[in-house]
C-alpha cells in the first residue's frame, strides 16, 4: 500500500511539473521571434522565400512546432502553400543543438510544380544553403487534402490533381 502512495504522488508530481512547463513555455516563449526564425532557416535551406502568414504556435505531446498559413515561393510566385504545417521535434537532440524534425505534417496544402521551355523545373531562386540548419534530419512527410497542379511551357500542358493524402516514411534526409 505504501509504494502505491509513493507512486500516486510521483506521478502527480511528474503530472503538475509537465502542467506547469507547458503553461511557462506558452507564456514566456518569444513566438514572434520563432516566426522570424522558421522564415529565415526554411529560405536559406530551401533557397526559397518562405512566410509564415498566421499564427506560431508551440504543441507538447508530440513537442511540435505549429505554423499557420505557410506559403514557400520562388521568383515566379508561390509554389506551395499549406492552411497548418506541424512539425513534430524530437527533444533529446535539442539538448545537443541539433533539430531532429520525426514528422513534417502539412494540411490543406497546394502546390505548383511548372517546368521551363528547356525541361529543367522552376523551384528554387537562389541555391540552397543547409549551414542554418546544420543537424537537421527528417523522417517523415505527410500532406492532408492537398492539390498538385503542373504546368509544361514547351509543349503547353497544364494538369490537376486534387484531395489527396500522401505519407513517406523513413527518408533518411538530413543535412
Amino acid at each position: 500500500m505504501r509504494s502505491f502512495r509513493i507512486m500516486l504522488v510521483s506521478v502527480a508530481g511528474l503530472t503538475f511539473l509537465a502542467v506547469t512547463l507547458f503553461v511557462a513555455l506558452k507564456w514566456f516563449v518569444q513566438l514572434e521571434y520563432l516566426r522570424h526564425e522558421v522564415e529565415a532557416a526554411g529560405s536559406q535551406a530551401l533557397g526559397m522565400r518562405v512566410a509564415v502568414g498566421g499564427r506560431v504556435g508551440i504543441g507538447f505531446f508530440p513537442l511540435s512546432l505549429e505554423l499557420e498559413d505557410l506559403v514557400v515561393s520562388n521568383n515566379t510566385g508561390p509554389i506551395l502553400s499549406a492552411k497548418q504545417a506541424t512539425l513534430a521535434v524530437a527533444p533529446i537532440p535539442l539538448l545537443r543543438a541539433e533539430i531532429s524534425v520525426d514528422r513534417v505534417a502539412l494540411q490543406d496544402v497546394s502546390m505548383l510544380v511548372q517546368q521551363d521551355r528547356a525541361g529543367s523545373f522552376v523551384l528554387q531562386d537562389r541555391k540552397p544553403s543547409h549551414r542554418v540548419v546544420e543537424g537537421f534530419e527528417l523522417s517523415a512527410l505527410s500532406f492532408r487534402n492537398a492539390s498538385l497542379s503542373f504546368e509544361a511551357q514547351e509543349p503547353r500542358e497544364t494538369f490537376r490533381v486534387r484531395d489527396c493524402s500522401l505519407d513517406v516514411f523513413d527518408l533518411g534526409a538530413s543535412t
